[in-house]
């Protein structure tokens, strides 16, 4: 057969194509071409505007856990203080014994009775019952004091009338002992004991120097005792007496120092210390006066805090603890005795 093409004007053109599209058959599509070559970079566009106004501060948050605890500083430096003391002795008093500081008078002694019915005064201090010997009507039961009157505040100082208190003594304690009063008296009507067949006992007014109601550690002291007038033959005892509570329900009265001069005659006695290394006894040498007419002799002691190896030279005030400072003599005051003392207590506040 013969085709006879002829030439289409542009009219045709659409005829053409559609002779193309629905006569001429297509074949496969082909393959995907490999990915051309990645062209250069373009220019880096404009920046973008100026930056904003800061936004207004956010609510604080919550507060976070607290921190570990820090390693504790060093230690500061203790600071010694002093009480001083200064006292011109005369005989218009008990001429063989003063108290310069706290309070241990004798009400009485070896009473037997479980009721002490004879009414005293107690001048705003303790009430110390210093049991020497007791037998228990129910050895496994508590032994209770009871003291009755009117006691005072401690921080109004108002008195509290038809006041009592009880002081309860466990079959541990063993007996000889002695018992405070927490409370201060204006006045004692009577003091009584219960779950007790038989006892002795001896009942005082106990005050003492508790430096506030604070606590204490006493380093030791010195004094300056002047003699007396005409014989060369004054003496002296100086005793320093801590009022210990302990760990227990008991007051106990222990010497700090106790120490005579001059009785006997020309001698130091040493009632406290004993031992060679220790002991402070001396005996002058015969013809020479060991505290000669109107001279001040000097006491002094201030190893305290290496003697007591106990911690009996540490006074818990805060826990009803105290110092009693008291003289002794033949003869107090002038002019057979000494007349005058000015005495340093030195300690250290814990």
């Amino acid at each position: 057969m013969i085709y006879i093409y002829t030439s289409m004007s542009y009219p045709n053109y659409n005829n053409y194509n559609q002779y193309i599209k629905c006569c001429k058959p297509i074949g496969d599509q082909g393959a995907q071409g490999a990915q051309g070559a990645t062209g250069p970079i373009g220019p880096i566009g404009p920046s973008g505007g100026a930056q904003g106004a800061q936004g207004a501060q956010g609510e604080q948050g919550e507060q976070g856990a607290q921190g570990a605890q820090g390693a504790q500083g060093a230690q500061g430096v203790t600071s010694t203080q002093s009480l001083q003391f200064t006292v011109a002795l005369e005989q218009s008093g008990v001429s063989t014994e003063f108290t310069i500081a706290g309070v241990d008078d004798t009400i009485a002694s070896g009473q037997n009775l479980t009721l002490y019915n004879t009414p005293f005064g107690s001048y705003n201090n303790h009430i110390f019952i210093d049991i020497n010997s007791v037998v228990r009507n129910v050895i496994s039961d508590d032994i209770v004091i009871t003291v009755n009157g009117t006691s005072i505040s401690e921080s109004s100082a108002v008195p509290v009338q038809n006041d009592s208190e009880m002081i309860s003594v466990p079959p541990a304690i063993s007996i000889p002992n002695g018992f405070q009063t927490l409370k201060k008296w204006l006045y004692t009507s009577d003091i009584s004991f219960s779950n007790v067949s038989t006892i002795t006992y001896d009942i005082k007014v106990l005050g003492y120097l508790d430096f506030l109601n604070s606590n204490v550690r006493i380093i030791g002291y010195r004094a300056e005792i002047l003699g007396d007038d005409n014989s060369a033959g004054a003496d002296i005892t100086l005793l320093l007496r801590k009022v210990d509570n302990g760990a227990t329900i008991f007051t106990k009265l222990i010497d700090l120092e106790n120490i005579t001069v001059n009785e006997p005659l020309n001698k130091i006695v040493d009632n406290l210390r004993t031992g060679v290394g220790v002991d402070r006894s001396y005996t002058m040498p015969v013809g020479t006066s060991l505290w000669p007419t109107g001279t001040d002799f000097v006491l002094k002691q201030t190893d305290f805090d290496t003697y007591f190896v106990g911690g009996e030279n540490i006074i818990l005030g805060s826990t009803d603890e105290g110092l009693i400072i008291k003289l002794k003599s033949t003869d107090l005051g002038a002019p057979n005795g000494p007349q005058y003392i000015s005495l340093f207590v030195y300690y250290e506040p814990l």
